[in-house]
Parts: C-alpha cells; sequence; structure tokens
C-alpha cells in the first residue's frame, strides 16, 4: 500500500506459512499432590522444523514457593528435523504438615528462538494438592495481667479467615511459675465451630487467691489442633497473676475546699500516685450538699455546674486499682450567690410627704382637745 503524495509506503511481509515453532504446553492447567514428581509436555508444532530451534521457560511462585517444589528456570531445545514434545518435570515436595492448605505456582514460556511463536498456553498454573482451608483458630491477646483477687477470668478464641467446614481445637493449662491447681483451678476442654461458624469462643479460668504475700506468676493456656485444624498467630496465651497481699493503695490527692459563683462551671482536678504503676479507675460522686449533676465521672477531671443558691457542695472520688485496692478522696465547694439589695421607695411628688409629718403632729393635740370637750 503506498500514496505517494503522502509520503506514505507499507510493506507487509508475504507470509510463507512457515513457522519453525509455535510452543505451547498441552494444558493451562495441572493438578498433582504432594510428595510426587508432575511432567509437563510442551508442543513445538513447527510447521517447518528443517532447523534447530528452542524456547525459555521461567518459574513464578504463588502461594507455592521454592521450599514446596524443585525446578529451576531454564530452556527447551528441539535439534533440527525434530518436532515431537518435550516434557520439564517438577519435584513436588512431600506434606510439610498434616494441615497444609492447597498451592500454586506458575510457568510461563518466553524468548522463543527466530522465526518462532508463543501458543496460546504459553502460561500455566500448577496446583498442588492439600487439605481444605477451615480457618485458624487464635486468641486474641498473647498475654494479660489480672489480680489475683479477681475470682474468674475469660479468655476468649477467635475463628479467622474461612468458615468453610469444622474447626476445632483442645485447650489446657500450663504451669509455670503460677501452679495450675495451687494458684489457678485446672480447666481443659474442646472448642468447636461448624461450618459457617465465626463466633466468638470464651474460657473461663477461675483464679485461687491464697492470702499468701508472694511474687507475680504465670501460666499459660494453650491451644491444640484437632484432626486438620490449624492455629493461628496466638495459639498460646500467658496469663500473669499479680499478687494483691503486697498491693498498696493509690495515692490521691484533691484541691483544698474552695468557693465557686453559683451558674458557674465548677473544675474538680485530682492527682493521683500509684505505687505498684497498676492501671486505676476514677469515680466522682456527690456526697452532699445541693443537687448537681457531675460531667465525665470516670475521669481524673471532672466538672458540674453550680447551683443558682448557696450553699455547700462535697464530691468524693474514689480512685481503685486492678487489683482491687480504693483511696477515696472528698472536695467540699461553697456556692455563693450574690445578695440582691430591695430599692428604697421614692416620696411621690406634690408635698404629699410634708402633709403627712404635720398630721402626726397634730394628732396628739386633737385627741387632747376632744377628751377635754366630752368631760365639759
Amino acid at each position: 500500500v503506498s500514496d505517494i503524495n503522502s509520503g506514505l509506503y507499507i510493506v507487509k511481509e508475504k507470509d510463507t506459512g512457515v513457522v519453525p515453532g509455535k510452543f505451547s504446553f498441552s494444558q493451562k492447567e495441572y493438578n498433582t499432590e504432594q510428595g510426587t514428581t508432575l511432567s509437563l509436555t510442551l508442543h513445538r508444532n513447527a510447521t517447518d522444523a528443517s532447523d534447530e530451534a528452542h524456547v525459555k521457560y521461567q518459574v513464578i511462585p504463588g502461594s507455592a514457593t521454592e521450599d514446596d517444589y524443585v525446578l529451576e528456570d531454564g530452556t527447551i531445545t528441539w535439534a533440527a528435523n525434530d518436532n515431537s514434545d518435550k516434557t520439564i518435570d517438577i519435584v513436588i515436595s512431600a506434606l510439610e504438615s498434616e494441615a497444609e492448605l492447597p498451592e500454586d505456582f506458575f510457568i510461563r514460556l518466553y524468548d522463543p528462538s527466530d522465526g518462532s511463536l508463543l501458543g496460546s498456553n504459553s502460561y500455566t498454573n500448577i496446583k498442588i494438592e492439600g487439605h481444605i482451608d477451615t480457618g485458624t483458630g487464635s486468641f486474641e491477646q498473647n498475654s494479660i495481667t489480672v489480680s489475683e483477687n479477681s475470682g474468674n477470668l475469660t479468655v476468649s478464641v477467635n475463628r479467622i479467615g474461612s468458615t468453610t467446614g469444622q474447626l476445632s481445637f483442645s485447650y489446657n493449662l500450663a504451669s509455670d511459675t503460677a501452679i495450675v491447681g495451687e494458684d489457678v483451678e485446672n480447666v481443659s476442654g474442646t472448642l468447636t465451630w461448624g461450618a459457617g461458624e465465626s463466633d466468638t469462643k470464651n474460657i473461663d479460668i477461675t483464679l485461687i487467691d491464697d492470702g499468701l504475700s508472694e511474687q507475680d506468676e504465670t501460666f499459660a493456656i494453650e491451644l491444640t489442633p484437632i484432626g486438620n485444624s490449624r492455629v493461628g498467630a496466638i495459639p498460646s496465651m500467658v496469663i500473669s497473676i499479680a499478687d494483691d497481699e503486697n498491693n498498696a493503695a493509690p495515692v490521691v490527692t484533691l484541691s483544698e475546699n474552695f468557693e465557686g459563683n453559683g451558674g458557674q462551671l465548677i473544675t474538680l482536678n485530682s492527682s493521683v500516685d500509684e505505687p505498684e504503676g497498676d492501671a486505676v479507675t476514677y469515680l466522682w460522686a456527690q456526697k452532699d450538699g445541693l443537687d448537681i449533676v457531675i460531667q465525665n465521672a470516670d475521669s481524673p477531671t471532672a466538672s458540674f455546674v453550680a447551683p443558682l443558691k448557696a450553699g455547700t457542695v462535697t464530691v468524693s472520688l474514689t480512685v481503685t486499682d486492678f487489683r482491687g485496692a480504693s483511696t477515696t478522696k472528698d472536695v467540699t465547694v461553697t456556692v455563693v450567690v450574690p445578695t440582691t439589695v430591695a430599692p428604697e421607695p421614692t416620696s411621690s411628688s406634690g408635698g404629699g410627704g410634708s402633709t403627712s409629718y404635720l398630721i402626726l403632729l397634730m394628732l396628739p393635740l386633737l385627741m387632747r382637745f376632744r377628751s377635754q370637750k366630752q368631760g365639759a
């Protein structure tokens, strides 16, 4: 095709139909078991095999990695006049565990020799069989600390990922510095999720408060898979028991008693020193006086709006550490409301005030005159 005026020339090479190779795998996908050797069939599909031909291949990991198979990148070569199929042998590793899941990887053909092409199946997927993915079981936390006198403790286990099929575990306690049967009651059992279930399972543990003064102690709770079930990221949980016999109560400091105006926002501040460095909770509550509504009653700083009435308000703060020791302190706020002074009455105009004064002066004279007249 040409256009002399525009200078456009398109030259199309004549298709001779001669192809020294059109390389492809026999399948787009191969399925194999673990612990075996898989042979992949590779076709040359040449229309003219009179010359040597070759194609390269590359192994691409997927969920299966180099630990799951033995195969390096390489080149497959056909001699002249050889149009037969070739094979690539792959050693598939044996199961690493009874609960190993299905995995896969890929192989692609590329860089065919001069004049050769890639066929439709130049990319294949190798799928290695495994157990059905039923998800995993895992504790919510690696570790926690609880007070010896807290009594019952509940730990949670979650099903993570797939909910296909059944997932089951046994659980048991393991002694460390805390002895099962002496510092914590022994408990064991089984957790099971059915197909489609993903609810949180709870395990109840009872601590034993032995009344002894001792160091903090630890024990563990562990999950063990049943059948082909798999544990998740946190298969065991360490529980530390904080001794309560040596526990000192928090030291609480409040401001001195003070005054506030009616209608004013009154702020109550606290300072707390916890000797063991434990977490604490706050609870502000009205103890006495005018009715108020406390805001942020569970925080180190609370507040209330002073009533529009003179009087006092006494508020208490109780600070409790997680081992159960607590301290309560009070603060009293005197509410001041300014006194309103009534204005003096103003005199009326026109001299009415002077007239009233004269009448008052004359009243005794009139009373005397009347008495003399009645006696005459």
